[in-house]
């Protein structure tokens, strides 16, 4: 499911069995019950769901409507699905100064909130109940907070069910892998805040094994496809501070071009390499100085606070 806004609308992507690939799918737009407007296709098609007068999603007010499904086969029903959707547009403009700005929805959004590596007390990286899965999230609420950017790991589609229906941003890192970076190349980024380039001497990343790297490739397809239908994540985050990077301007392009309904924070961190929609400075030691050829890119700063 993808929302795109003015005109509101969602497309929808139902993938089928081969034997099934010549049945007919409804897909149907709700609000407490009422169908507020369907459309038909079939396997390998886009869906389109018109509804101009959708209530937009936002931290806010995070809206959500209901979304079923059913699959036919000469007007015998099938299958169903339950499931639900929200509308909403993330992008980047600029603003009437000609600065890149994030827009949420159109409008510019100051996003604000933590680096959320997902630690509980009593379950470490596991929840050990659902009011667990919340309470971090509320708490951030409360706070003022509207979005957590969760830190190389991959919840429970639960925790992010409860993002979308308590309208909390997320920026969804991809999981480190590889080995450790050398140390040298640690602080050349840690201490310097140096750019180099990551599409060569592997090694320094701990990425040389080219089957580490294919793999890498898979499960983050596999964790973006995933994660897609959540409206509450509006930034994909592949590499974090050098650990395991490579080929960020490759794999950061394709990142945008298979999700352009979404930000892409290439590099986060250190090692830049000039793509994405976002160049993100982490300085531990001395100023950070902005990159002069970052005029078309959204710059921000943060330090990691375990």
């Amino acid at each position: 499911m993808t929302p795109s806004i003015e005109p509101a609308r969602l497309a929808v992507h139902v993938s089928l069995s081969d034997e099934l690939e010549e049945h007919e799918i409804l897909v149907e737009l709700l609000k407490e019950g009422i169908v507020l407007t369907q459309a038909c296709g079939v396997h390998g098609q886009k869906i389109i769901l018109e509804y101009p007068d959708a209530h937009l999603w936002s931290p806010e007010d995070p809206c959500l409507y209901d979304l079923k499904i059913t699959l036919s086969d000469k007007n015998q029903i099938v299958d169903t699905i339950d499931s639900y959707c929200g509308f909403r547009e993330i992008s980047l403009q600029p603003d009437e100064q000609g600065t890149p700005r994030i827009y949420l929805n159109r409008k510019p959004i100051f996003q604000y909130g933590p680096l959320d590596q997902g630690y509980w007390p009593d379950g470490l990286y596991t929840a050990p109940t659902d009011e667990a899965l919340c309470y971090d999230i509320e708490f951030c609420k409360s706070l003022g907070m509207n979005m957590m950017r969760k830190h190389i790991k991959v919840e429970p589609a639960r925790w992010y069910y409860h993002c979308d229906r308590l309208g909390m941003l997320v920026w969804q890192d991809m999981p480190s892998g590889g080995k450790v970076p050398q140390t040298l190349v640690l602080g050349m980024g840690f201490l310097l805040n140096l750019k180099i380039r990551d599409d060569r001497l592997y090694h320094w990343f701990g990425r040389e094994d080219p089957l580490v790297r294919e793999n890498f490739k898979r499960e983050l397809q596999a964790m973006m496809q995933t994660l897609h239908n959540h409206p509450s994540i509006v930034v994909w985050v592949p590499f974090n501070e050098s650990w395991g990077q490579f080929n960020a301007r490759e794999i950061g392009d394709w990142v945008k071009s298979s999700d352009p309904s979404r930000l892409v924070d290439v590099a986060s961190g250190w090692f830049d390499q000039s793509n994405g929609d976002i160049y993100s400075i982490h300085k531990y030691v001395g100023p950070a100085m902005p990159q002069a050829d970052d005029s078309q890119r959204k710059r921000i700063g943060g330090s990691h606070l375990h």
